[in-house]
């Protein structure tokens, strides 16, 4: 596949998201970083090994929407907090579809071009930065799905790349990234509880 940034800009750009209903779910929200180098690049997390939950796993920038902030400052916020980002090397070029986790989280996803980075890491939260190219990443090959152990309806996404997988709610929006940045249709899947 052709990751020619312009179409898949625009593409991400015209995408019409689907905002899921407000459940008695936790608000929360992830900023998908879009790096060029010179070809478009995913920027991930590896979570820190001490931390309470989900140590050493592959993630975006984000988390729990505080206070009186709306999902998108708490995913610029996040992404400045865990990784170093500014708001102004940030431009916003869209939104994926929201998601739920099994852990009771409304995740608002948005999709950013970074912009003139220098990761500076927060070693509490975060062990590293990875940077993906989408001709890796969306490889069919480096793709495969599992059912989740807790419900075998459910697929889980997993995506295998020279530095980790990703898997899981990360999975999922990795998914829908590459649905959307491909041009591909969403059919009929999910990962809604």
């Amino acid at each position: 596949m052709n990751w020619d940034w312009e179409t898949v800009r625009s593409r991400i750009t015209d995408y019409r998201h689907q905002e899921l209903p407000h459940r008695d779910f936790t608000q929360a929200a992830v900023l998908i970083p879009i790096l060029m180098d010179p070809d478009p690049h995913l920027i991930y997390t590896q979570r820190a090994q001490h931390l309470k939950h989900h140590q050493g796993q592959v993630s975006f920038p984000g988390g729990r929407v505080d206070g009186q902030e709306t999902p998108l400052q708490a995913a610029v916020r996040e992404a400045h907090e865990e990784i170093g980002l500014e708001a102004d090397q940030i431009e916003i070029i869209g939104r994926i579809d929201d998601v739920y986790s099994p852990l009771g989280y409304h995740i608002h996803c948005y999709v950013g071009q970074i912009i003139d980075w220098h990761e500076k890491l927060n070693l509490d939260e975060v062990e590293s930065v990875l940077r993906v190219p989408f001709a890796q990443l969306f490889d069919h090959a480096n793709h495969e799905t599992k059912p989740w152990y807790r419900n075998e309806e459910i697929n889980v996404h997993y995506y295998h790349f020279s530095q980790g997988t990703v898997w899981g709610v990360t999975g999922w929006m990795t998914r829908i990234l590459g649905l959307v940045a491909s041009g591909e249709s969403m059919g009929n899947e999910g990962y809604r509880f």
